[in-house]
């Protein structure tokens, strides 16, 4: 994913089955895709221990997820804000 309108987000802090806790932020989104008529909404889970800021969202407003690898093995490595 590239370029995606914020249009809400959920803090998380929880733990899971395993007594692992997690916590971070759930980011609602929609954007443009190939073959969908209007848009399709994605959920972009963000720890809390990223390795880059996260911006405060602006809702309604769209911003570039930069990820790094392929497919599977992409990870999140930064957030801007499209101008």
């Amino acid at each position: 994913m590239a370029k995606a309108k914020v249009i809400g987000t959920r803090e998380l802090d929880f733990k899971d089955a395993n007594g692992n806790r997690i916590c971070g932020l759930n980011v609602y989104v929609t954007r443009k895709e190939d073959g969908v008529i209007g848009e399709i909404s994605d959920k972009i889970f963000i720890r809390n221990d990223a390795q880059f800021k996260i911006p405060v969202f602006e809702f309604g407003r769209e911003y570039d997820f930069i990820y790094d690898g392929f497919r599977r093995h992409q990870s999140l490595v930064d957030i801007k804000k499209v101008i």
